[in-house]
């Protein structure tokens, strides 16, 4: 095992390009499909502006669990802007992490600029039944996360991980509470529109919109700080905004000034475990052939003339020796 440095390290902001990943959460009929397609076209023709409609059409995916309700809007006509053929993955039930999984890695195999996840409201449900299942079957509602979670946290992974623009929609319900007046009856209020998925998951996203009944959208989370306090139709010229400040970030390869390094107490190696792998190259090596007078010395070049390397607490040193046993 060859041990890697995991330093700590202060560097000098810089902001990279990357890809979106934008979150669109709407009651039913109030539009997110179609601004998702809208949003999606002005992503890539903001960033391809060369490229012709139907090239920027061709490399816009959903991945589509409403039944095929996806594809109902190609050759649509939008106020201007007539929808494509776009590319589309149909999945059935049950709607499992791994199956979304697969259709990602799917869409970006094929080279699409921008996958759309229609909805990812589905995934969140099959997730809460493979939970329910289980604690039912195990009597234990702890435990019987364990999995399901898991399978929802590799999902994520694989959605902010992927080099791809990713719109995913959810499905908004009405949250209400209950609270006494100051007559001391019960109050029914409406507290807004609540997205069906995880908690805490809106926060994953480069942006978040929610979409009124009236098809009006407002950012409730914007890293880009472009639509902060607005309150809009989403539409191309959205996606296109969106594609200008990627545009203004620096490379993604760009290395970024290391101002300070510390070595990381969490992540480095304890004296004590590194001797025992010392021991076990020293053997190979022996067993291999080599000398063990010849290891020795090197040994004794790297710890300033001793080869007791089981009494070294420099952690630095022992991995050097051990690197050095390895290589010889």
């Amino acid at each position: 095992m060859r041990y890697v440095d995991l330093a700590l390290q202060l560097k000098t902001a810089v902001r990279k390009k990357a890809k979106l990943k934008i979150g669109i959460a709407a009651p039913s009929g109030a539009g997110k499909t179609m601004s998702s397609l809208l949003l999606a076209y002005g992503i890539v023709k903001g960033e391809h502006p060369k490229w012709s409609d139907e090239d920027c059409w061709s490399k816009i995916a959903i991945i589509d669990s409403e039944n095929g309700s996806g594809e109902l809007y190609a050759g649509y006509d939008q106020k201007g802007i007539k929808i494509g053929n776009y590319q589309s993955v149909t999945l059935s039930p049950p709607y499992t992490p791994q199956q979304y999984i697969e259709a990602i890695k799917l869409c970006k195999e094929a080279e699409m600029e921008c996958a759309i996840i229609d909805s990812a409201s589905h995934l969140w449900m099959a997730v809460l039944d493979k939970q329910g299942n289980i604690a039912a079957k195990t009597g234990n509602s702890y435990t019987s996360w364990r999995e399901p979670s898991k399978e929802h946290s590799e999902f994520v992974d694989c959605m902010l991980q992927t080099d791809m623009h990713i719109i995913a929609t959810l499905r908004s319900k009405t949250a209400y509470e209950i609270s006494k007046d100051e007559r001391g009856k019960n109050s029914v209020q409406k507290l807004g529109l609540s997205p069906v998925a995880r908690d805490g998951f809106i926060y994953e996203f480069t942006l978040f919109f929610d979409i009124d009944e009236t098809h009006i959208a407002g950012a409730t989370k914007d890293r880009t700080g472009i639509f902060d306090g607005q309150f809009l139709k989403i539409d191309s010229d959205t996606g296109k905004k969106l594609a200008a400040w990627l545009d203004g970030a620096a490379p993604e390869d760009t290395v970024q000034k290391v101002v300070l390094e510390k070595a990381n107490p969490v992540n480095a190696p304890e004296a004590s475990s590194i001797v025992p792998e010392i021991t076990a190259a020293f053997k190979q090596k022996v067993d291999a052939g080599r000398s063990k007078d010849e290891i020795y010395d090197l040994i004794a070049k790297i710890n300033g003339g001793s080869k007791r390397y089981d009494t070294v607490k420099d952690v630095s040193k022992l991995k050097e020796i051990l690197e050095a046993v390895q290589n010889y």
